[in-house]
């Protein structure tokens, strides 16, 4: 599906979406990453309903408050060919993409990955300060930054290790926190109130805490399982198959 994003200024770009359909509703979409979770508090429960009382959410549909993360590494998603540690020893990629068979390939890099952040010690608690509310081309996200000149230094080498042994760069990525995907053509201009929202978050929560990164499985935009350990009947009913 294509949308006209940005009707309110003079560049009137098209985008397709696949995480979300015209009505609002997440639909299945596989990807792998790590991503540290936001500690829900108060605040953060406030900001969301901020977000919802807002005229950004009549075009961009609102993720749950307790869905909130930072992305530290994106591994894979469906739109993307097959790495060579997705295939098998004689070269044959996985006959399905479903979730089910894919969460079998993924595994051994699952826990490889467990197994490299439990080397960075300091990890455990990262606060991050946001720079700025903007709109990508399929959702409105906070851009964020570390406050922790160690903690920087360990995501770095985390992200470097990643790059050198899951064929993928990910080097468009600025770490940001997620509040809604685009589903509906914007019909108004936007921009006082993501202006509002951001100096609203800047008063409010200068300072947000996210935890431990951690490998993760996304059934849809909205719909994440921790790790590869889940039971498998668990995540077949889940996603639907």
């Amino acid at each position: 599906m294509y949308v006209n994003v940005f009707p309110d200024v003079k560049r009137h770009n098209t985008v397709k979406i696949d995480k979300i359909d015209e009505l609002g509703n997440y639909v299945p979409f596989l990807a792998y990453s790590i991503i540290s979770m936001c500690d829900i508090t108060p605040k953060l429960i406030e900001l969301y309903k901020v977000f919802n009382s807002s005229p950004i959410s009549k075009y961009y549909k609102p993720l749950n408050y307790t869905t909130y993360h930072m992305t530290v590494f994106n591994l894979w998603n469906q739109r993307e060919k097959l790495y060579p540690y997705q295939v098998d020893q004689s070269g044959r990629a996985p006959k399905s993409r479903d979730s089910i068979t894919l969460n079998h390939v993924m595994k051994p890099a699952f826990f490889k990955m467990a197994n490299k952040i439990k080397e960075f010690k300091d990890l455990n608690e990262i606060h991050v300060s946001v720079s700025k509310i903007k709109r990508t081309s399929t959702g409105i996200v906070m851009d964020v930054q570390l406050m922790s000149s160690v903690q920087i230094g360990q995501i770095k080498s985390l992200r470097s290790w990643c790059v050198d042994n899951f064929y993928n760069s990910d080097a468009k990525l600025k770490f940001h926190i997620s509040f809604g995907y685009l589903y509906k053509k914007v019909e108004e201009d936007l921009t006082q109130p993501i202006f509002k929202l951001e100096e609203w978050i800047k008063e409010n929560i200068p300072d947000i805490v996210v935890r431990r990164p951690s490998p993760t499985i996304f059934l849809s935009g909205e719909l994440s399982l921790g790790n590869l350990r889940v039971n498998p009947l668990l995540l077949r009913r889940r996603n639907g198959n």
